[in-house]
Parts: structure tokens; C-alpha cells; sequence
């Protein structure tokens, strides 16, 4: 007797640990990074002027849908002056935030002003990325950097 009832607890236990691995996984969701890329241009003007950089989110993965993504720089160099509609920027970091639904932009592109205070190659660069196609998947984005560079 003793037998039949450590069998069955056995096959209880077997059981459900079956159900365990065949139903858990149906309630899982899979999230694929779906590709993308960041670019930023590089300008050059004297010290005292205003430059604009122009900044582009790509999808290769389809219509883009939403970024939000952090571009720094060097504010003893540069001044943020102001940018395109989602940016807000000042303090060495400028915010884009930006969304659409249009099923056939592949794009986001936004462009800031900074007036250069130095002479020299000042870096701006992108940080922070948080992009999704229309159909809400992550891109997976890499870091990249453009140039101002002042003259006298």
C-alpha cells in the first residue's frame, strides 16, 4: 500500500511539472529587437554663431512609431539655442520626444541650434535611445556622435 501511494504522489508531482513547462510558456510574451540607426550630422562655423545639427531615427524594420532618446554635449562649448518641435534641451543634453502613425514613415528627424562658444571639435552625441516601430517593437539602436567644430 505503501507503494501505490508513493507512485502516486510521484506521478502528481510528474504531472504537474508537464503541465508546468507545457502551459507556462503559452502566457509568455517573445519580444524580438527589431533594427535600427541613429545619425547625426557634423557642422563647423566661428565662435559666436549659430549652427544647426540635424539629427535622423531610422526603422529598417518597418514604419517607425515613437522615439525618445537623449543627445549630449559639451555646454562650456556649446549653447542650446533651440531645436524642432519635441526637442527641449540646455545643461549639456537636449530630449527628443516624437510619435507617429503613419504606416509609411521609416524616419523621425528633428534638428537643434547651438551657438558655439569655443573654438575647437566639440562632440554631440546620441544617448539613451528608446525607439519602437508602429507595429510596438524595440529597435535596437547603437550609440553615434556628430561634431561641431569652432573656428576663430
Amino acid at each position: 500500500m505503501a507503494n501505490v501511494v508513493k507512485s502516486l504522489k510521484e506521478s502528481k508531482s510528474a504531472c504537474w511539472l508537464a503541465w508546468a513547462c507545457l502551459v507556462v510558456p503559452m502566457f509568455c510574451l517573445v519580444s524580438q529587437a527589431a533594427n535600427g540607426s541613429v545619425s547625426i550630422s557634423s557642422t563647423s562655423g566661428k565662435v559666436g554663431s549659430t549652427v544647426t545639427v540635424k539629427c535622423s531615427v531610422k526603422s529598417q524594420s518597418g514604419a517607425i512609431g515613437s522615439v525618445d532618446m537623449v543627445v549630449t554635449y559639451d555646454q562650456s562649448a556649446l549653447q542650446y539655442v533651440s531645436g524642432s518641435d519635441g526637442t527641449n534641451g540646455g545643461s549639456g543634453r537636449v530630449q527628443y520626444v516624437a510619435a507617429t502613425t503613419s504606416t509609411s514613415a521609416t524616419t523621425l528627424s528633428f534638428s537643434m541650434k547651438f551657438k558655439i562658444l569655443k573654438e575647437g571639435t566639440h562632440t554631440i552625441s546620441s544617448g539613451g535611445i528608446e525607439a519602437y516601430t508602429l507595429d510596438e517593437q524595440l529597435l535596437s539602436i547603437g550609440g553615434t556622435s556628430g561634431r561641431v567644430t569652432g573656428k576663430s
